[in-house]
C-alpha cells in the first residue's frame, strides 16, 4: 500500500519482484517464467534477468562469478525472454514488457515538467 503522496516525486513505484534464484534447475527455468506471468497483479512488476551470451569471454569474464550468476545463466535469461511462447503468453495475460528506459520516460512524464 502507497502513503498518501508517495509518487509525488514522479518516482515509479514498483510492486512485485521476481527472479530465479540460483539453486533453481536450468530445465525449471521455462516453467518458472511462464508461471510468473500467470501470477501478476495489477500495477509494476519487476522480473530480474541478466541478458547476455554465452562466448568463451563472457564465460571467461563471469568464472570466478559467485553464486551461479554466469554467461550460461545469461543466455538462458536471453533466450527466456525471446522464446515466442514466453511473448504470447505474455500478450494473453495482458502483459506489456518493458525496459528500464521505458519506465524512465514514464517518470518524466509523471513529473509533468520534462524534468
Amino acid at each position: 500500500m502507497l502513503a498518501a503522496g508517495a509518487l509525488d516525486d514522479g518516482h515509479i513505484a514498483i510492486n512485485d519482484m521476481s527472479g530465479i534464484s540460483p539453486d533453481m534447475a536450468p530445465a525449471a527455468w521455462d516453467a518458472y517464467h511462464r508461471d510468473v506471468l500467470r501470477r501478476l497483479r495489477p500495477g509494476i512488476p519487476m522480473l530480474i534477468v541478466h541478458l547476455g551470451e554465452d562466448p568463451r569471454p563472457e564465460r571467461e569474464s563471469f568464472a570466478a562469478h559467485d553464486g551461479g550468476w554466469g554467461a550460461d545463466w545469461r543466455a538462458r535469461d536471453t533466450r527466456a525472454m525471446s522464446d515466442a511462447e514466453f511473448r504470447r503468453l505474455a500478450q494473453a495475460e495482458g502483459v506489456h514488457l518493458v525496459t528500464w528506459r521505458d519506465l524512465g520516460r514514464a517518470t518524466t512524464l509523471c513529473r509533468g515538467n520534462g524534468s
